[in-house]
């Protein structure tokens, strides 16, 4: 099992990403989260996905982005990457290693 926590800024809605494989490509991604956008995603996806056709943004196949960007408010929102993320360390093909993104504005004072 693979598990992601997402602090994705302002919004607040902190969530938990957990996704599990028995064969090294279909998987299965559970979301904890308070955000309701999220959650409808979630509730769209398929029981498995396929890690392999996630790592294709144009691949029709890949069900993450496009729905994503159909039901999202917020195209910023880290979360679907994290989806993918943790679909691609869980069939094998990521390591386990933490992504950042860490904003800081200079105001030129």
């Amino acid at each position: 099992m693979t598990r992601g926590e997402i602090k994705p800024g302002v919004c607040g809605f902190d969530t938990v990403v957990t996704a599990s494989s028995q064969d090294l490509r279909h998987v299965r991604l559970a979301v904890d989260s308070q955000c309701p956008a999220l959650l409808h995603l979630v509730a769209l996806l398929p029981e498995q996905i396929d890690a392999y056709a996630e790592l294709e943004p144009d691949n029709p196949r890949g069900v993450i982005l496009r729905l994503a960007t159909e039901n999202l408010y917020c195209a910023g929102c880290p979360v679907p990457s994290a989806m993918i993320k943790a679909a691609e360390v869980e069939a094998g093909l990521a390591e386990p290693v933490d992504v950042t993104i860490r904003l800081e504005q200079d105001t030129g004072a």
